[in-house]
């Protein structure tokens, strides 16, 4: 019976030290990721009266507060990064004529990190953030368009978008949030 007491007291007392030791490295709390800024520009090609390609290109702004504590104190990281895309998408135009159309569209998009901050509350230190893989996600929606002019249109699509983990170690929305409820808005060419 003692040698059992003495067992658990021995872990108890492992597990504490493990527990303080994680705590002097710091452990990152959830992270308070913004809603991104996202300002697109595309164009489409018609293959055909129904089904047609988008691209173009995606600047997405995220910004976030992540928390790190330990064992004397808190520190809050303020993050700032800078991505750019290039979507590729498919649509289907289910109903329309020539000034209106309803369609759905799928796709995808690569993005890099092309400039990256972090600056803590602790030391008021900034430091650059730099990412060497491609944030990948992919993307589905219902939309409707009105052409403003036959070469000029204005668009909405709601639709939900799925971001695949890179594996780097940059904390962000992305990998905070991976599948998300997106309304797009904009001018299409």
């Amino acid at each position: 019976m003692r040698l059992g007491i003495l067992y658990v007291v021995k872990q108890l007392a492992l597990y504490l030290i493990e527990e303080l030791a994680d705590k002097e490295h710091g452990d990152i709390a959830d992270p308070c990721c913004q809603i991104p800024t996202v300002v697109k520009g595309n164009v489409a090609y018609h293959l055909s009266p129904r089904w047609g390609v988008q691209t173009g290109l995606t600047y997405s702004y995220l910004s976030s507060d992540i928390t790190t504590t330990y064992v004397s104190n808190t520190v809050v990281t303020k993050q700032h990064l800078h991505y750019l895309g290039i979507p590729l998408t498919a649509s289907y135009t289910i109903v329309g004529n020539e000034r209106w159309k309803a369609y759905i569209t799928a796709g995808g998009m690569a993005e890099k990190l092309i400039k990256g901050q972090a600056t803590d509350n602790y030391s008021d230190h900034t430091s650059n953030i730099s990412e060497h893989r491609l944030q990948w996600s992919v993307k589905a929606a219902a939309g409707a368009s009105y052409h403003v002019t036959p070469l000029l249109s204005i668009y909405v699509e709601p639709g939900v978008s799925h971001y695949f983990d890179n594996h780097s170690g940059v904390v962000n929305v992305y990998k905070d949030r991976p599948t998300t409820f997106t309304l797009d808005m904009g001018v299409r060419m």
